[in-house]
């Protein structure tokens, strides 16, 4: 499939920062822990430095960002989850709040960071979106199924051969421990799922369509299968033999001849064209700093979105703040956006 939207693809720099590094800061930190057997591994030991650094990692991460934090919050709340269950037969408050308190602690810390975004500036200025909850929430699981139709279909073949012969060859022994993790990440999975397509349905059901979106998902889901595909190693070695031709497919199949990966701008755009549509709106704020203007219509290319994004017309006035901030011209200029056909005739 060309022009794809692979799984770190944003669509600006902004989203880069703000949700993709977020994303695989979480997703690292939940690896890690699962890593070791026990979140309080990382609390004991001698190395007093290295647990300043890994709690001021994790702080940056709980408070990166609502969106990614899911991917660390959902772990928490699973380990928690599973735990009572497992706890339930012979429960002690007393027993459970011990063995558990370090995700517990996680998972609290996680819910003051969602309620200060929850309540925060943005949200309490943000319009929201039209139409009902459960409208908003029917859109947003339709455009989730989307996404995953257009999924690489051998890709997601072989996720699912390698699901059921894991299925199959733990039907013959049983194994306790590696039930244990399945169900541990299954419940992830639906719990991320869940919680992303509610938090879609708040605010934009077109956001599921969205990578930085889908990446807390797609992670449970590749960590699911790859605790599949780890398991039937530990079984059957000899599978280690189809392993390089298997990733020689894959990675076949994902370089297609055309334009394999789609750019990372809006409009799919060459970075080519992009640089000359920003060069053109800088010269133009430029220019009328050589004239000794004072306000000025900027001309930018007209888009179809309702807001003309990504060039809105209720963003595009602040480019005069850091033209002169960074010297580019030489005093405050009130700039009045205008959409214009024209100009996106020359940069097509």
């Amino acid at each position: 499939q060309e022009n794809n939207s692979y799984l770190f693809l944003c669509e600006d720099v902004n989203c880069y920062y703000n949700y993709l590094i977020p994303g695989v800061l979480n997703a690292g930190i939940v690896m890690t822990l699962v890593k070791n057997s026990s979140f309080e591994a990382f609390l004991r030991g001698e190395n007093h430095a290295g647990k300043g650094l890994f709690l001021l990692i994790l702080y940056m991460a709980i408070f990166s960002n609502l969106v990614d934090s899911i991917i660390l919050a959902v772990y928490a709340g699973s380990v928690l989850l599973v735990g009572l269950l497992k706890e339930l037969k012979s429960f002690s408050l007393k027993t459970y709040l011990r063995k558990f308190a370090f995700p517990l602690i996680l998972f609290a810390v996680w819910l003051i960071s969602a309620l200060f975004e929850l309540t925060g500036g943005r949200m309490t200025t943000s319009e929201g979106v039209s139409g009902s909850l459960l409208v908003n929430l029917k859109d947003s699981l339709f455009y989730l199924k989307e996404m995953l139709l257009h999924c690489n279909g051998l890709f997601l073949g072989v996720c699912v051969l390698i699901a059921a012969a894991a299925a199959f060859v733990w039907y013959q022994d049983r194994d306790r421990e590696f039930a244990s993790l399945v169900i541990l990440w299954a419940v992830g999975v639906a719990a991320v799922t869940v919680v992303m397509t509610a938090l879609c349905a708040m605010v934009d059901p077109l956001y599921m369509m969205r990578s930085e979106y889908l990446f807390g998902i797609f992670f449970y889901c590749l960590v699911l299968v790859m605790l599949g595909f780890g398991y039937l190693l530990q079984k059957q070695p000899k599978i280690l033999v189809i392993l390089p031709i298997l990733l020689c497919v894959l990675l076949s199949e994902t370089n297609t001849k055309g334009h394999t990966f789609r750019e990372a701008n809006m409009e799919n755009l060459a970075p080519e064209v992009c640089a000359e549509i920003s060069r053109c709106l800088v010269e133009q704020v430029v220019e009328a700093d050589r004239q000794g203007l004072t306000e000025m219509e900027l001309h930018v290319p007209k888009w179809e979105s309702s807001d003309n994004w990504p060039h809105a017309t209720v963003l595009m006035h602040r480019i005069a703040y850091p033209l002169r901030e960074h010297g580019l011209i030489s005093k405050a200029i009130a700039v009045d956006p205008v959409p214009d056909w024209d100009v996106s005739e020359i940069y097509p």
